[in-house]
């Protein structure tokens, strides 16, 4: 009995398994691969957002004064705003002013004013104590009443002939009246002056005027 030989495999065969387990191999690495950058970026983009938003957080509540007493990175919305007739009232009869502060949208000029003078310490201390800061915006629909008329804050400036952008006006809650206007941009310093004359009443004295205060 002759003896059976052997079976022989076929190289061609062996050969596809190969390619085939090598492609198998192939894909899983590149998914992993692609997973694992996939991870990565929202690692990422997640300590950016992270690092974004502690930049905001800093932006917002961060007070930092510089040698003139200008407080950086602080926003408007620190300055103790009164409403046209409740600062009127609050200081009738007392030797107290309000500031009102004329602007209008879009004023570059005045966004400066609102950010880099009046959050000057000395300035938000004097809005605290001595004179109260009042914005009226052209765009405002607000209803406020002046000598029985009730009309929007965007009227105001009409009744007080103001054109231009910003304006000051000053108000003295002893006598009830209006001081003066100072129209345009007005530095810190000469800001702190004029509460300054405000406060010693040396409007009521003939022999010194606002700007000889100033000036001096």
């Amino acid at each position: 009995m002759t003896g059976r030989e052997p079976e022989k495999k076929n190289p061609y065969y062996g050969s596809k398994v190969t390619w085939l387990l090598l492609v198998l191999v192939g894909v899983a690495l590149l998914v992993v691969g692609l997973t694992v950058v996939a991870d990565q970026r929202e690692i990422e983009t997640g300590t950016t957002e992270q690092s974004a938003d502690s930049s905001e957080s800093l932006i917002d509540t961060t007070t930092v004064a510089d040698e003139s007493g200008k407080v950086k990175g602080v926003l408007s919305d620190s300055i103790p705003w009164r409403q046209f007739n409740q600062a009127l009232s609050e200081i009738e009869g007392e030797s107290r002013f309000a500031m009102l502060f004329f602007r209008s949208e879009n004023c570059a000029p005045c966004d400066q004013m609102e950010s880099d003078v009046f959050t000057g310490a000395e300035i938000l201390e004097a809005f605290e104590h001595k004179v109260l800061p009042v914005r009226v915006e052209t765009n405002s629909n607000e209803r406020v009443e002046y000598r029985g008329r009730i009309l929007s804050e965007s009227g105001l400036p009409d009744i007080f002939n103001i054109s231009g952008f910003p304006t000051l006006m000053f108000y003295d809650g002893q006598t009830q009246k209006f001081l003066f206007t100072l129209r345009g941009s007005v530095e810190a310093d000469r800001l702190y002056r004029i509460f300054e004359y405000l406060r010693a009443r040396m409007f009521e004295n003939d022999s010194v005027t606002l700007q000889e205060y100033i000036s001096g």
